[in-house]
């Protein structure tokens, strides 16, 4: 039985709060803790509890032959909620470690598709790897940034290669690094004009001067060419 939905906690709570004597309030409390061990609300009978240990404390000493059979009766109940409340924790403890297997099969499989050879195919497998990665529960606290980090580094690059796939076909920078390409041509081809003209004339400052320019621009025409290739790759 559950305990816990909010007409029963009122109920309960109006039970300790107001009765008129020290001994049914010892009496109440004893009853309401035996409801508690029969609660299946894991994450509220704890603190339940001790708000009702500050009451049994503070409602004074039964009767004195009482005193003793009411405090057996509670402190089983106490007993039982503490109990329950660890065999929940292994259980919860167990299926957290059996999600992490899981969790770390899945990582795995994602580091499998690196380096990446078809960004398609990784970004399909990724997807289906996330979809199953909601559906698994909670890990322990203490390896969730672990294996969380071990896939985030598989999407990270993932995401860089797909930025990088539409940074090579973006026509913008592609006309860019093509124009920048046939400017360094033109220029060359001027200044071995210059270069042919120079050592016709017998003017060897201006024809040294040429090759040095031209050589410079050769370089830069190597680099700006290399980046032009990489739209095509």
């Amino acid at each position: 039985m559950h305990f816990f939905n909010p007409v029963h906690k009122m109920k309960l709570l109006e039970l300790v709060r107001g009765v008129a004597t020290s001994d049914e309030t010892v009496a109440r409390a004893r009853a309401w803790a035996e409801a508690l061990a029969d609660s299946s609300d894991f994450k509220q009978t704890p603190k339940s509890f001790r708000d009702l240990m500050a009451k049994w404390k503070a409602a004074g000493r039964a009767g004195k032959s009482d005193e003793e059979a009411l405090w057996s009766r509670f402190k089983a109940a106490q007993d039982a909620i503490f109990a329950r409340l660890g065999q929940e924790n292994e259980k919860t403890e167990a299926e957290q470690r059996e999600n992490l297997g899981k969790k770390q099969a899945l990582v795995q499989r994602a580091q499998a598709l690196l380096p990446l050879t078809d960004l398609g195919s990784a970004k399909t497998t990724l997807r289906e790897i996330a979809k199953e990665w909601e559906g698994i529960g909670p890990v322990p606290r203490d390896e969730r940034a672990k294996v969380e980090g071990a896939l985030r580094k598989v999407e990270d690059a993932v995401r860089a290669a797909e930025q990088e796939q539409w940074r090579k076909s973006d026509p913008v920078a592609r006309g860019r690094a093509q124009s920048t390409v046939d400017q360094l041509t033109t220029a060359i081809d001027k200044l071995r004009k210059q270069l042919h003209a120079a050592e016709a004339a017998g003017d060897e400052r201006k024809a040294s001067e040429a090759r040095e320019a031209i050589e410079a621009r050769q370089q830069w025409l190597a680099q700006a060419e290399a980046a032009l290739q990489e739209f095509s790759g």
